[in-house]
C-alpha cells in the first residue's frame, strides 16, 4: 500500500489532502503537534467530514494515523518509507517543519530510497522557492536537493466553514467542508511519478492557476464581504 505523510492535520490537511489520498487507497500519516488530534487519530484510525452544501453529505476518511511532530526520529522514519509528502501547516509555520523534513530526506538518502515529492498546500506565491530555501538551511551542501526532491506548488480553493468551540470540543476530529474537492498541483514540480489520485489535477501553467485563485476566489470573497457590509 502507498503512503503519504502530511504535515498538518488541520482544515486543509484533513478535509482535502488526507481525504483525497485516503479515498484513492493511500495510508495517510499526519504529522502534528496537537496531542489531542494525534491521540484521537491513533485511537480511531478514521475521522468524519460533514459537507455543508446544497446536498449535505457525510464522508468517513479511513486508514489514517498520526505521529507527534516533536518525535523527530519517528517522523524521519515515516518520511523514509513514504511514497509522497504534503504540507498544510500555514505559511507562517513552515519554518518549524523544515528540520523534520530534512532529517527524513537524509534518512531516505542513507537507505537509497530515490526521489520523492512534497506537495506544498500553502497558497503562497513562489512556494517552491520558499521551501527550497528553507530546506537548504537544514541540509548539508552536498545533498542533491534539485535531483531528489520535487517541490510541488498548488492552488487550494477548498473552503472550510467555521466551527464553534462547542462543536470542536464534542469531536476534535470532526471537520466541516464545502463540496468542492479539487487539488490543483504543478505538473512540472514532480520528480517521481504523479500520484494516481482522484481529485488531484496536475497543471502545466501553475502561475496562471495561482493568479486565477487570487483574482476570482479571494477577490470574489473580498468584494462580496465589502458589498454585504
Amino acid at each position: 500500500m502507498n503512503k503519504i505523510v502530511i504535515f498538518g492535520a488541520g482544515n486543509i490537511g484533513r478535509s482535502l489532502v488526507g481525504q483525497l489520498f485516503s479515498r484513492s487507497g493511500y495510508e495517510v500519516v499526519f504529522i502534528d503537534v496537537d496531542e489531542r488530534i494525534v491521540d484521537a487519530l491513533n485511537e480511531r484510525r478514521r475521522y468524519r467530514i460533514e459537507v455543508k452544501d446544497v446536498y449535505p453529505q457525510t464522508i468517513w476518511v479511513e486508514n489514517v494515523r498520526a505521529v507527534n511532530g516533536r518525535d523527530t526520529e519517528k517522523v524521519a522514519n515515516e518520511i523514509a518509507t513514504a511514497d509522497v509528502m504534503a504540507t498544510a501547516v500555514g505559511p507562517n509555520n513552515l519554518t518549524y517543519i523544515y528540520g523534520n523534513i530534512s532529517k527524513g530526506l537524509l534518512k531516505r538518502l542513507e537507505l537509497k530510497k530515490g526521489t520523492t515529492d512534497i506537495i506544498i498546500c500553502e497558497n503562497v506565491r513562489d512556494a517552491s522557492k520558499i521551501f527550497r530555501d528553507g530546506l537548504s538551511g537544514h541540509l548539508p551542501s552536498s545533498y542533491p536537493l534539485e535531483s531528489l526532491v520535487g517541490l510541488v506548488e498548488t492552488s487550494i480553493g477548498k473552503m472550510v466553514p467555521i466551527m464553534t468551540e462547542e462543536q470542536k470540543a464534542e469531536d476534535p476530529l470532526l471537520i466541516f467542508a464545502e463540496a468542492y474537492n479539487i487539488l490543483i498541483a504543478d505538473k512540472k514540480g514532480f520528480k517521481g511519478e504523479i500520484p494516481k489520485v482522484e481529485g488531484l489535477e496536475p497543471k502545466e501553467n501553475m502561475t496562471a492557476y495561482v493568479d486565477r485563485k487570487l483574482f476570482v476566489h479571494n477577490m470574489g470573497h473580498a468584494a462580496t464581504a465589502y458589498l454585504g457590509y
